[in-house]
């Protein structure tokens, strides 16, 4: 299907759901989602790393996506910082954990500025003492609602000691609910 909105780059995708029973619905049932190809590079600090998901949040907005979504471990790059790029694989999953507050900072201004939800890849966190990967669930007003990884790799488990997540939560947002896993 042709989409001159998003300039013909997008791609209509429907996925049905034979066990879904429908609520009847009011209005449209459409939704535009961006999916970020997203090239891990060096980066010289957070601010710029900063930069290119402002990028590609402001891109989406542009083209008027209700959604952006983010790949898996899109902030691994902030590890080829000067000084961190030797670090060995737990070490690192451990510093990026400690940068978790400004993560969830950077992706929640990025929402609250540009209007839209934020699916904002993943994140290794700490919560309750507990090593994750952790999925930040972004809405408009920067609200953030937190979804550990629930099947993580046995690598994951292994090199970098993360824990996988024990319940599924439900984003409930104007036009659909989703969760992410």
């Amino acid at each position: 299907v042709r989409d001159p909105r998003s300039r013909n780059n997008a791609i209509l995708i429907e996925w049905l759901n034979s066990e879904h029973v429908a609520q009847p619905s009011v209005g449209a049932r459409k939704v535009r989602v961006a999916a970020v190809q997203h090239q891990v590079r060096r980066t010289q600090n957070f601010q710029a790393f900063a930069e290119q998901l402002e990028y590609f949040v402001e891109a989406a907005s542009g083209y008027r996506a209700d959604f952006v979504v983010f790949p898996e471990f899109v902030s691994m790059q902030l590890l080829s910082q000067p000084g961190l790029e030797r670090l060995g694989a737990r070490e690192g999953v451990l510093k990026l954990a400690t940068l978790s507050n400004d993560y969830l900072e950077l992706v929640s201004s990025l929402a609250r500025r540009f209007g839209i939800h934020i699916i904002a890849g993943t994140h290794p966190m700490e919560l309750r003492g507990t090593l994750y990967n952790v999925c930040p669930f972004v809405f408009p007003d920067g609200r953030i609602q937190l979804q550990p990884k629930l099947h993580i790799t046995p690598g994951e488990k292994a090199y970098w000691g993360l824990e996988g997540g024990s319940d599924l939560g439900i984003m409930h947002t104007p036009t659909l609910a989703l969760g992410v896993c």
